[in-house]
């Protein structure tokens, strides 16, 4: 046996610059929506969780992303800079995002986001989207395809509904209301 052999060897953390440090609780939240069940699927539906837009962490990324659209980066790690309390704040992106247009990296590494709002359709320079181990992401917008210039990505596709392994169906959508009956400010995002 070499004197090699016997000590254990210490491997970098490929992902640390993308998520930030930790604290004395959790970053995010675990959810049961795809994959992590024994054996019968548990029924599907979309997180319904809403922001507060007065916590720390909300009033936190709103300031990051003013700071971006002001020096112009390319590259945006907004969840490096929040605290682990302030990233599970975070489960949705402010509708801000659209400001980004200078940002040709997002990302979004394991983060307790459940929603990426539409504005993200509006990063006209986005090239790469990392939203990696964020597990609690089933979806995305549409709006998505509207980012000319994507050309790679790194997502966690075991999380997303419809996906090759577990098969998880896309949850119910709620019967169409008429724009005229419609509260647009008050719709439930777990409908």
């Amino acid at each position: 046996m070499g004197a090699d052999e016997g000590t254990p060897h210490v491997f970098p953390n490929r992902f640390a610059d993308a998520a930030g440090p930790s604290g004395g609780g959790p970053a995010r939240d675990h959810c049961r929506c795809v994959g992590d069940w024994e054996e019968v699927p548990p029924a599907v539906y979309f997180h319904g969780e809403r922001h507060d837009t007065e916590a720390a962490g909300w009033q936190h990324l709103l300031a990051l992303i003013d700071e971006a659209v002001a020096d112009g980066r390319t590259v945006f790690k907004p969840f490096v800079e929040l605290s682990s309390s302030e990233r599970q704040q975070i489960v949705t992106l402010p509708p801000t995002i659209a400001k980004l247009t200078a940002v040709k990296r997002l990302v979004l590494y394991g983060t307790n986001l459940v929603r990426i709002p539409p504005e993200i359709g509006a990063m006209t320079s986005l090239e790469f989207f990392d939203p990696y181990t964020s597990y609690r992401l089933h979806w995305y917008p549409y709006e998505l395809t509207r980012c000319a210039k994507l050309v790679d990505s790194r997502v966690s596709t075991r999380a997303l509904y419809g996906n090759f392994k577990f098969r998880p169906p896309f949850p119910t959508l709620r019967p169409v209301t008429k724009a005229g009956e419609a509260d647009f400010g008050a719709l439930d995002p777990a409908v």
